[in-house]
């Protein structure tokens, strides 16, 4: 009886709370009015891959691209959501499918590509996002939205494609009998050897196609061109002993002159400017102090460069605010006429206020090294790729290099160095084998100018100039 009665007072009782659930039509509903995309997901997307056969023809296979953890950025303040590393040439970009994430679940459209017209987003439909997309995104009631604009990026070219374009031919470039070339404030800048004096020839970088001589306002000796280098958009130069600079090539300005012990500048870094001195040794110069003094070696002096230096600097991976700094260039073939490769030298610059000073240290060139550089004439090296490009004219001494057989290549800092498939000279270059001169622009573009025959040449590779997206927003 007691359990008859106990179901019969819980029947009651829901009876009850349902008949004051569904009384009336007067019940509270929370709807959240704020709205926002939050994330897009990509999914597994179609990839046509370019390749090559065993044959060396170039082919083409279809493979599938798990595409799940690139990385979308959102940006609230413009409604735009792109993804800042493009996806690889050859995804099919009319065919994307992908999960549009909204806050508190608020309903998602996407507008036609062709009128105004919206529908409800469908993640598992693949869409076109060949131009960017309209999507917008309400809040719970419907009655507010957010209209983005979302962007699938996909590179347009292909990565590993290095092709060289000639660009002018220059009688005056042609007619210098020794040169250097620098790249700085959207202009190459070609200093050479013209009688007695070193002479100015420049162009902008975005064509090339037109070279002008400049009027300096000082008289640069004829050895002046060896001297000339370039550090954040600034020209150096050491003439008649007085160390100059300019932004333009054409007005000069004395920065001081660092003593009778130095004879030409080979570089400039973050610490200071760097020496060659008369008695063969190297001298460095802090920009607060007035005279240079003899840098640190942790080898014989005599192992230095003397001929065809090349002053290069490359980012550490050891660690911010340092750089390796290197030496690459000929000792003196009348002096050591045994010498099989050039002399290599490097040091670590670090800018930190409480870094000590490094020495400059040998990197001597082991006896089973198969692939040393070659010790060849107006040796010319550049940073390129996270590597360093040489090229250079016959070979000195015992070496029977000819000139311009290769460009060599080297991933190492330096020490072996390698044909590599992608950079090759153009088929067409034609220059004096012992004036000619090459150089790199802001824009990874690379200048080869020739003598003699006054060739400019100029070639990127297509992953190099491509854009770095913003990912960071501050209001």
């Amino acid at each position: 009886m007691k359990i008859i009665r106990l179901s019969l007072v819980l029947l009651c009782s829901a009876s009850f709370l349902l008949a004051s659930c569904l009384g009336g039509d007067d019940r509270d509903l929370a709807y959240y009015e704020d709205t926002a995309i939050t994330a897009v997901t990509l999914g597994t997307l179609k990839w046509n891959v370019d390749s090559v056969t065993a044959s060396g023809k170039d082919t083409v296979y279809r493979k599938k691209l798990d595409a799940k953890k690139v990385v979308f950025y959102v940006d609230h303040n413009n409604k735009t959501v792109y993804n800042p590393d493009s996806l690889p040439y050859g995804v099919d970009e009319k065919k994307i499918l992908c999960t549009v994430s909204s806050k508190n679940a608020g309903p998602v459209l996407i507008k036609s590509m062709t009128s105004d017209s919206l529908r409800y987003f469908n993640s598992k439909d693949s869409t076109d996002f060949s131009q960017p997309r309209k999507f917008r995104v309400y809040s719970n009631s419907q009655e507010q939205y957010r209209e983005y604009t979302v962007m699938v990026n996909v590179h347009k070219e292909k990565p590993n494609v290095f092709k060289w374009k000639q660009v002018a031919t220059s009688t005056l470039l042609g007619s210098l009998t020794a040169m250097r070339a620098v790249a700085a404030n959207g202009r190459v800048f070609v200093f050479g050897e013209y009688g007695a004096n070193t002479i100015i020839c420049s162009a902008v970088t975005n064509n090339g196609g037109t070279w002008t001589q400049l009027s300096p306002n000082v008289t640069l000796t004829s050895g002046a061109y060896k001297s000339v280098c370039t550090y954040n958009n600034t020209l150096y130069i050491l003439n008649n002993g007085s160390l100059l600079k300019s932004v333009d090539g054409v007005t000069w300005t004395p920065i001081k002159s660092p003593g009778a012990t130095v004879r030409q500048l080979v570089g400039v870094s973050g610490l200071g400017y760097h020496f060659l001195g008369t008695d063969g040794k190297l001298y460095f110069l802090k920009k607060n102090e007035t005279a240079a003094t003899a840098d640190a070696l942790d080898s014989d002096a005599r192992l230095l460069p003397a001929n065809d230096i090349n002053f290069l600097s490359m980012a550490s991976t050891q660690g911010d605010s340092t750089d390796l700094l290197l030496l690459i260039g000929n000792r003196d073939s009348v002096l050591y006429t045994t010498d099989k490769q050039p002399t290599i030298w490097g040091k670590v610059a670090e800018y930190d206020a409480y870094a000590a000073s490094q020495a400059w240290v040998y990197y001597a060139i082991a006896s089973n090294n198969r692939y040393p550089l070659p010790r060849i004439f107006n040796l010319q090296a550049v940073v390129y790729d996270r590597g360093i490009l040489a090229i250079g004219g016959n070979g000195i001494g015992t070496d029977k290099t000819k000139a311009f057989s290769q460009m060599y290549f080297s991933k190492d800092g330096g020490i072996t160095w390698h044909s590599h498939p992608l950079y090759k000279l153009p088929k067409e270059w034609s220059s004096s084998a012992t004036s000619f001169a090459m150089t790199v622009d802001a824009d990874n573009y690379i200048w080869l100018i020739g003598g003699t025959s006054g060739q400019v040449w100029k070639a990127r590779k297509n992953s190099l100039g491509w854009k770095k997206v913003q990912t960071e927003f501050v209001k």
